[in-house]
């Protein structure tokens, strides 16, 4: 629930597009909720997994801030994260 997103709480995203000025869009992991999210590194991609401190949330949006890398999603180019949502995908079609 959106509710339950408070400033100062830790969650795990998915990282969904990035743009030049290290923000970058992102999906809490296991909702449906999308966010930005600001000081993303450099050479973040699409499909990465990150976790991320909520900074703001409003009725519009949900700001975050990023804090680190999950696992080895950096280094293996978001398969990870790709295998990940191939699993979601196939469990929802059952």
């Amino acid at each position: 629930m959106k509710a339950d997103l408070k400033p100062s709480v830790r969650l795990p995203c998915i990282i969904l597009a990035t743009s030049a000025d290290n923000v970058s869009f992102g999906q809490v992991k296991g909702s449906y909720h999308k966010l930005k999210i600001k000081d993303t590194p450099e050479g973040a991609t699409a499909g990465q997994l990150c976790v991320v401190e909520i900074a703001k949330v409003t009725t519009e949006k949900v700001v975050s801030t990023f804090v680190e890398w999950v696992d080895s999603s950096k280094n293996d180019g978001g398969a990870a994260a790709l295998e990940e949502i191939h699993y979601a995908q196939m469990y929802s079609s059952i």
